[in-house]
């Protein structure tokens, strides 16, 4: 956007007393593209919000941004504050950056660093006058694509079907596909029968952070991936989960392929993106931290418990005193109260020499500890170890009977009616088992992702319990043709009680699992509507085994594993 618009519009604002009207506005300056519009008027208003401080323009712009009101024809321009939120970035950079990275494509898929260097448009009138069209993007990313792969026609599936392992067994070596259909609706990369959906999503669909095309980087990811042929499920634990148009962030845990394609300040941008996204992880957006007093009562609580000869009838005198601090919490706090009570009555005194199995890790340890934070009998969401066929799978007869070891479950009367989270555990001996643990995560992946498409959910709570370790993961469908994995927590689970003043510290984190549960509920029909075509198939038969390497190595590098190598 040159500086004679932003200047045009902020001299017709202040001559209107902040009453401009938008729409006649952009009339008088010539810009009849509506998509054009909207994104110089964002950008715009992104400028008056962060850079005139206490000026009538940020009042209109904060105005603007509160009032959401119709303006361009009765378009509204809400999706466009997250989506669009150029900042001082212009219109025209963003247009131009989508016709270099276009050229781009066309010379070569596997340029590196190139996102953020677009030349910016030297002047508006010129940009204006030729906008890319949606039809035009989209005959552009057909062509660019089938000049450099070989394009099978496939259909977005009407049930989305995840993780398969063929039968109803253990298979360890089961892996992702998918059995989409020929279609003229959708383009796919297909190699010796695999069909695996790597269509470059329209440009108005995709996710923009900072002026830089996370979209773009992530499918350029997802097609290296597959020129990759054999995949390790140790160290490539996210090229697996992108074939299924999963985006696994895991904070300093990168694999370094990644970089190729976004650096990591730009990986910085996307998290902090996210957290908003979200609502969490701030005093902004609605996740506080646990109160100090709640925090002190907890602390004497348990320091006099730890004090006492009388353990047993202190254990007993601390859950009443503990139960006593339901009148002075919040509903959030309390299930944090009721996990450190669950702790007390089922921690040992001091930490067990021998090897804890994962059957007493899951029963004395993981149990009390998570169940009190997710379970609400009252409104029908249960926490269970589940002994029976997830409830997804049995919407497709072709994805995996195997269950997941944890499933937070909605019920609607005396059946489930979907579910909102997911967990795997596995015992401290095998936290080394990086193949093990490797494929359990991308098992989590593939039941959120499934949970998401088939109860058209805004978010899916995974977890997954590594010996005392826990790390926590939210799921949603962030954009079109991308997935995101986010893990947003890791907590260390008390051994005894002589562990568990240390779990206090943890609170805040399952604070933030307690808030983000909340948004694991079903979409709106607007919410719906808008992102019915952003799914994705899940990969799921046998055929991509072809791509998996299925050697088990305990030496192998694991970027995404929270215990070192051997």
């Amino acid at each position: 956007m040159p500086v004679d618009f932003r200047k045009l519009l902020r001299q017709s604002i202040t001559d209107t007393n902040g009453n401009i009207d938008v729409v006649k506005f952009f009339e008088q300056t010539n810009v009849s593209n509506r998509v054009t519009a909207k994104k110089l008027l964002v950008s715009s208003v992104e400028a008056f919000l962060h850079y005139d401080e206490g000026s009538l323009c940020k009042s209109w712009a904060q105005r603007v941004k509160r009032d959401e009101y119709d303006i361009l024809n009765g378009e509204k321009i809400q999706a466009y504050w997250i989506q669009l939120a150029l900042k001082q970035n212009s219109d025209m950079r963003m247009l131009k950056l989508y016709q270099d990275e276009c050229n781009r494509i066309g010379q070569a898929l596997e340029l590196e660093n190139d996102l953020i260097d677009p030349i910016l448009a030297s002047s508006f009138n010129n940009a204006q006058a030729n906008p890319p069209s949606a039809a035009t993007w989209q005959a552009e990313n057909v062509d660019l694509e089938s000049n450099h792969s070989t394009v099978a026609i496939s259909p977005l599936p009407t049930t989305p079907v995840p993780w398969n392992s063929t039968e109803d067994n253990d298979d360890e070596n089961a892996v992702l596909t998918t059995d989409a259909s020929p279609s003229d609706s959708a383009t796919a990369i297909a190699a010796n029968d695999l069909i695996v959906d790597t269509r470059l999503p329209p440009y108005e669909d995709r996710l923009l952070v900072g002026g830089i095309d996370i979209s773009l980087a992530f499918n350029r990811f997802q097609k290296y991936a597959l020129s990759l042929g054999k995949l390790t499920v140790e160290s490539h634990t996210l090229h697996i989960l992108s074939l299924a148009s999963i985006f696994l962030i895991k904070p300093q845990r990168h694999h370094p392929d990644i970089d190729k394609y976004l650096e990591p300040k730009h990986l910085d941008l996307l998290i902090d993106y996210v957290k908003r996204d979200l609502h969490f992880g701030d005093l902004d957006y609605g996740q506080p931290n646990i109160s100090s007093d709640v925090f002190d009562t907890l602390e004497n609580i348990i320091k006099t418990l730890r004090r006492s000869p009388m353990a047993h009838m202190d254990r007993l005198n601390a859950c009443a005193d503990l139960i006593d601090m339901r009148h002075t919490v919040t509903s959030e706090e309390l299930k944090i109260v009721m996990s450190v009570h669950s702790l007390i009555l089922s921690l040992p005194k001091k930490k067990i020499m021998e090897e804890v199995k994962e059957q007493e890790l899951i029963t004395r340890f993981v149990e009390p500890a998570l169940r009190p934070i997710f379970d609400d009998l009252d409104n029908g969401v249960l926490f269970r170890w589940t002994a029976t066929t997830n409830h997804e799978s049995k919407s497709c007869m072709t994805i995996s009977r195997r269950r997941p070891d944890t499933s937070i479950s909605s019920f609607r009367d005396l059946f489930v009616e979907y579910n909102r989270g997911y967990g795997e555990a596995k015992c401290e001996g095998e936290a080394r088992n990086h193949f093990d643990v490797s494929r359990d995560l991308i098992r989590l992946g593939a039941f959120a992702k499934n949970s998401l498409d088939t109860n058209k959910l805004r978010c899916v709570m995974t977890f997954q319990v590594v010996g005392f370790q826990v790390a926590f993961y939210i799921n949603y469908l962030a954009a079109d043709g991308m997935y995101v994995m986010f893990e947003f927590a890791h907590v260390t689970l008390p051994s005894s009680l002589v562990d568990l003043p240390s779990y206090l510290f943890e609170l805040d984190q399952l604070r933030a699992a307690i808030h983000l549960f909340e948004r694991c509920q079903p979409m709106t029909s607007q919410e719906q509507e808008r992102t019915k075509n952003y799914r994705r198939a899940t990969l799921s038969t046998p055929q991509f085994e072809r791509f998996i390497d299925k050697t088990r190595d305990r030496k192998r590098r694991c970027f995404s594993s929270h215990y070192p190598e051997l």
